[in-house]
């Protein structure tokens, strides 16, 4: 049980990044309808397999937009996560050269640093 909701939230994060680049590219309609049908037969699984959040979680109407969809989709996710804060990706980079503020002693160089955005 434990291993299918997994996997369904896993469709569920591709189900909202298909409506974020229908949103984006502007295609038709059908795309949007398509991920807000598919949302809402996850829900009515994941409804199946945890019946508290069917009073949480109601089903998106068809004329949801790209945005609402990608709402509900992380509130959906994060009632199923687990409680412990995730390390944000930007701290988990190590700099390069430590950072120390004192009397500049010498010139150093410009270098880029690799950072993630998400």
């Amino acid at each position: 049980m434990k291993q299918e909701i997994v996997k369904l939230l896993n469709v569920l994060r591709l189900t909202a990044r298909a409506a974020r680049y229908a949103e984006w590219t502007r295609s038709v309609t059908d795309a949007s309808q398509f991920c807000i049908q598919q949302y809402n037969r996850i829900l009515a699984r994941l409804g199946e397999l945890e019946p508290a959040i069917k009073p949480l979680f109601p089903p998106l109407q068809e004329t949801a937009s790209s945005e609402v969809l990608r709402m509900a989709v992380r509130e959906l996710i994060a009632y199923f996560e687990v409680d412990e804060p995730r390390v944000s990706s930007v701290s988990a980079i190590q700099p390069i050269m430590p950072l120390v503020c004192g009397p500049r002693r010498r010139r150093g160089r410009w270098m880029p640093m690799a950072m993630k955005c998400d």
